[in-house]
């Protein structure tokens, strides 16, 4: 088991050895340009799976209490964090 924490200098480097059958499958799910694009080569892999990239499940009841806190902060003009910036894609 081979596991990555973070992108290879390129999505295609790392998977000549995938594709030459060194190593049999793959799970990824963090990419270059998210969402991967559909007519990327990854979706029609059959060694290949590709899954959302989550780092896990919302708990309602905390998501509730992080908005509810960063709204009374943009009241008070106080500063908040978690802004999103589209212009980076996220």
């Amino acid at each position: 088991m081979h596991i990555v924490l973070s992108l290879p200098e390129s999505e295609t480097s790392p998977w000549v050895a995938l594709f030459r059958g060194a190593l049999p499958e793959a799970a990824l799910d963090l990419f270059r340009k998210e969402p991967l694009p559909p007519g990327h080569p990854f979706w029609t892999r059959p060694e290949i799976t590709v899954t959302p990239h989550a780092s896990g499940l919302t708990n309602p009841d905390a998501t509730v209490a992080q908005v509810a806190r960063r709204i009374r902060a943009l009241d008070r003009g106080l500063p908040v964090t978690g802004i999103v910036d589209c212009a980076c894609g996220y």
